[in-house]
């Protein structure tokens, strides 16, 4: 099933990298998110690991998926700059690939396959996940988290590019050049004081939530 998933992965990466419009770039992604392979990962490494060390493996999983959100974020306009967005969808399919290879080569194959109800999901307890509160409430979060992460840059596009044009109609005539010159460099510090306040206010935040009782949680 990884290796099905994989495959189906690298083929979508195929279809976005050779897409021309929006449409193929999105079938490309669906058939990316078709891949999926997070359920056989986890019971692949359930069937690898001991049971007093799985917790670690999977802790080691998920710091790697992390780093790789970071790493996506600092290395992806470099990326663009060098091979463009076709060459990064070009290098997600040889990457697929090349997992496949690894899959293949470099993972050993499990004396035995059972399932482990701490790492694999059990369809019987699906009906009671879907039913349990404080799940679904966590679920409800991720999808408001992303709705407005997707509205605020969308609202940031929008300011970004109406916020120049707005200084030189509001500024005097006699003073539209003297505006506009004071503008980008207002803007960037106004810039990174903005990302300054929103780092400590999203920390703080973050430390209550940790921090704080929270009455619906046992």
């Amino acid at each position: 099933m990884i290796t099905v998933g994989l495959i189906i992965f690298a083929v979508g990466s195929v279809v976005a990298a050779s897409s021309h419009d929006i449409w193929g770039v999105i079938i490309g992604r669906a058939l990316q998110g078709a891949g999926a392979i997070a359920a056989a990962l986890m019971a692949l490494l359930a069937d690898l690991t001991r049971e007093e060390i799985r917790t670690r493996a999977t802790a080691m999983i998920g710091m790697s998926i992390g780093m790789s959100f970071t790493v996506s974020l600092i290395l992806g306009p470099w990326l663009d700059a060098v091979i463009g967005v076709n060459g990064i969808f070009w290098l997600t399919a040889v990457l697929a690939t090349g997992a496949i290879v690894v899959l293949h080569t470099a993972i050993p194959t499990p004396d035995h396959s059972s399932a482990h109800r701490d790492a694999e999901t059990v369809p019987a307890q699906l009906g009671g996940a879907l039913r349990n509160i404080e799940l679904l409430r966590l679920d409800f979060g991720i999808l408001v988290l992303h709705a407005i992460m997707t509205a605020m840059f969308i609202a940031y596009n929008v300011l970004e590019a109406t916020l120049p044009s707005l200084v030189s109609r509001i500024a005097p005539i006699d003073g539209k050049g003297t505006a506009m010159g004071v503008y980008p460099p207002v803007s960037s510090s106004a810039l990174l004081s903005g990302a300054l306040a929103a780092a400590l206010c999203s920390g703080s935040l973050a430390w209550a939530v940790f921090l704080l009782p929270a009455p619906w949680l046992p």
